[in-house]
């Protein structure tokens, strides 16, 4: 290996390099995530302390009720660990294959390289947000929520949906929400659950 390694060029060594490191950490990171641990680095915890309506809160900002967290993107930010381990591993891969099989010279493998890294940091945040969501279906049951106060973290619009964070099963979640009587409610408003509609919690404003 050292020896094949030896007769690159510094450019093919630059990308072996890269889809080495990626490929490590990107197999790191599944594993972790086969066995219940892949929620670090995906950017959907923050730590919260204070207090929401009649619930003090200690833990983490969870997810909303259909698997992501309201500020993420495809489940995790791109620029996540797992967006740059896939980059990097793609953009080893491709361009070491195209600088070692297609002759068409540097520039053109540093190219193409970096669009097949942009594209498998897509599709690899498609496939951690539908591992997560796996992970994470059937753990929240929303009717734990009824009866608990709340915030409104997006506004919900009159006759629409917005986002309310509730404490329940032991942690503070985003979750949609609309307006029990189809009237508007402004952020921050304080709200009590008082029903479901599938998955969006039903809401009235607190005086």
């Amino acid at each position: 290996m050292v020896e094949w390694v030896q007769t690159l060029t510094r450019l093919e060594q630059t990308f072996f390099v890269c889809a080495a490191v990626g490929g490590v950490f990107f197999l790191i990171q599944l594993v972790l995530l086969s066995l219940g641990g892949g929620d670090a680095g995906t950017d959907v915890g923050t730590d919260v302390g204070g207090t929401i309506g009649d619930g003090t809160l200690g833990g983490d900002a969870d997810l909303t009720a259909d698997g992501h967290h309201p500020s993420s993107d495809l489940g995790f930010k791109l620029l996540s660990f797992q967006g740059l381990t896939a980059f990097f591993m793609l953009f080893g891969l491709v361009g070491l294959a195209m600088s070692k099989g297609s002759g068409l010279g540097g520039g053109i493998s540093v190219l193409t390289a970096a669009a097949a890294g942009f594209l498998g940091m897509l599709v690899v945040a498609k496939l951690f947000r539908f591992f997560i969501n796996m992970q994470s279906s059937g753990t929240i049951d929303m009717k734990n929520a009824v009866g608990r106060t709340g915030r409104v973290y997006l506004r919900i619009r009159a006759g629409a949906k917005g986002q309310v964070e509730v404490a329940f099963q032991g942690r503070l979640r985003v979750c949609d929400a609309m307006s029990a009587d189809g009237s508007e409610i402004p952020n921050d408003a304080h709200v009590e659950v008082t029903g479901l509609e599938g998955p969006t919690l039903v809401v009235k404003r607190l005086s």
